[in-house]
């Protein structure tokens, strides 16, 4: 009794752990079946459950070895039996196969695609149909499976030819077709006559060549229908006769209008340009009024019109000219601008200089293109010109060497502090007097030596002015009383005192002593008494 329930306790555990070592083993078998989906394997995997669970009860109510080795060999073997039963993922392949033969007879009867765009759709039909088949085994549930499918069929539909060699061909000759029809209708030389002939033969082409693009099978056959019809159109062309004619007679004549501008000497580049901008647009309207003549008898007038345009066309050439003038009207403004300030020696040479310039200028404007190099030479002209008035400083020097003199000879007064406040004024009204007098007598004279003479006597009568103190004590009066001041001018050239009136109250500062001006008032009119004694003789 001892011996039996030690067998059994070793050989039912032995059982179930196989069994259930077996059933592991089918259940990852169900697990690894790509053909079924999740919900398929589950079934499946629930069918082994159920049949382990019953060996198990089995095997626990029996109580021989044999029947256990039994109920465990029968279990495994039905165990290994179990399978997913796979519908979903065949049934969806199918459904996917019919779509994909359906759409392959729909590629291959597609008569605008040609031969190569057929493989070339199909090839596509054939790797998108293994991808599906791939995305299908991959597929874990039945839902997945539907969506997989649903999804596969629409895009199927989708794969057709890229037809694009027959469109692109049609539209090439098109294009080129248009092309040239715009350029017969556009073609103004041609009368409407002409055109007409050209579109007709256009339209028979196009007409030709589409027929011929439909009717061919191979990419090959597709471009050499397109490159004919190309060629074919490329020739067409309108003939036109009358008006190119009359439009190079009008061409003709102004190109030797052309010539004689090019050839004038008298106008500047742009003179000669404005001209030429004229006859360019009086070509151009005539050119223009020809192309809209409608027949031989219109474009005779449009002809005769313009010729009688173009010839009365010249050049107006008056830059140089007014360059000229404007030049020698400002020289004579400079002359006569100096005339007064210049002595007859400067005079002389100013106007042999601006001489010089005005021919140089004038030489320079003759060979002048342009109208900023005329310009130009003005503008130089001008500042050349300016430089002569250096020429022109006598006089000024004069001016300038005789008001020098006098500010010196001012400052000596201002500097003496023995004299009193009018008589420093009276000085000073004394030298303006002659500056004034001097400067009159600048602007009268013409030569040079006389301008030297003024100056020298001028500088002469300047320094001539002096103040000197004279103490004069008065006998009139008593010791105690204050002395006087007395100012008085004096003359170097007679030694004559003269008094001055006073100007003001006295400097009581000063000390009692009489102050006296050397005046040169008596020397101030001895030019002239000498250039007067000069005309006498």
């Amino acid at each position: 009794m001892l011996q039996a329930i030690s067998a059994d306790v070793q050989v039912k555990p032995q059982a179930f752990e196989e069994i259930n070592a077996q059933a592991e083993i089918q259940r990852e078998r169900i697990n690894g079946n790509s053909d079924a989906t999740r919900e398929e394997k589950e079934e499946a995997l629930k069918q082994v459950d159920t049949l382990v669970n019953h060996s198990f009860i089995t095997i626990n109510n029996v109580n021989k070895n044999q029947e256990v080795y039994d109920t465990k060999n029968k279990t495994i073997e039905a165990i290994h039996k179990i399978k997913p039963i796979s519908t979903i993922k065949p049934q969806a392949l199918n459904e996917i196969t019919i779509q994909l033969d359906a759409q392959r007879d729909l590629i291959k009867n597609n008569k605008e695609s040609t031969v190569e765009e057929k493989a070339s759709a199909i090839d596509k039909l054939i790797k998108y149909a293994a991808r599906i088949a791939e995305a299908i085994d991959k597929a874990q549930t039945n839902e997945e499976v539907k969506n997989i499918k649903k999804q596969s069929i629409d895009e199927i539909s989708k794969i057709l030819p890229v037809i694009e060699i027959k469109s692109a061909a049609r539209n090439e000759i098109h294009q080129k077709a248009e092309v040239i029809r715009g350029l017969i209708n556009d073609n103004e030389e041609a009368t409407k006559e002409e055109k007409d002939v050209a579109l007709n033969q256009l339209d028979t082409t196009l007409t030709q060549a589409n027929l011929s693009i439909d009717q061919a099978l191979t990419n090959e056959a597709v471009n050499r229908a397109k490159e004919i019809a190309t060629s074919e159109i490329n020739k067409i062309s309108v003939i036109a006769i009358k008006k190119p004619e009359a439009i190079a007679e009008i061409q003709e004549l102004a190109d030797k209008k052309l010539n004689k501008f090019k050839q004038n000497q008298e106008a500047t580049i742009e003179e000669k340009q404005s001209a030429v901008n004229e006859l360019e647009q009086a070509l151009k309207s005539a050119i223009n009024h020809i192309h809209q003549s409608q027949n031989n008898e219109s474009v005779s007038a449009a002809l005769k019109e313009s010729i009688s345009l173009i010839d009365s066309i010249e050049i107006q050439a008056h830059k140089k000219l007014e360059a000229k003038a404007y030049i020698d009207g400002y020289s004579d403004d400079r002359i006569n601008d100096i005339s007064s300030r210049a002595t007859n020696e400067e005079k002389q040479i100013f106007v042999s200089k601006l001489k010089a310039l005005i021919n140089r200028a004038h030489k320079q404007i003759d060979e002048a293109e342009t109208i900023v190099s005329v310009d130009t030479i003005v503008r130089n002209f001008k500042v050349e010109v300016d430089k002569l008035n250096s020429i022109v400083r006598k006089k000024a020097k004069a001016s300038k060497e005789i008001e020098l003199e006098a500010d010196h000879v001012k400052q000596m007064i201002n500097a003496n502090l023995s004299a009193s406040t009018r008589v420093k004024q009276n000085a000073r009204t004394l030298i303006n007097e002659i500056v004034s007098n001097a400067l009159s007598q600048l602007n009268k004279v013409t030569t040079n030596k006389e301008v030297d003479e003024i100056v020298n006597e001028t500088i002469e009568k300047l320094k001539s002015i002096q103040i000197r103190e004279d103490k004069i004590l008065s006998s009139q009066r008593s010791s105690t009383s204050m002395t006087e001041k007395s100012n008085q001018c004096y003359s170097s050239e007679n030694n004559t005192i003269k008094s001055l009136p006073e100007a003001g109250n006295a400097d009581k500062s000063l000390p009692l002593a009489g102050v006296t001006l050397i005046s040169g008032l008596a020397i101030m009119s001895s030019r002239k008494k000498k250039k007067d004694k000069k005309v006498n003789d």
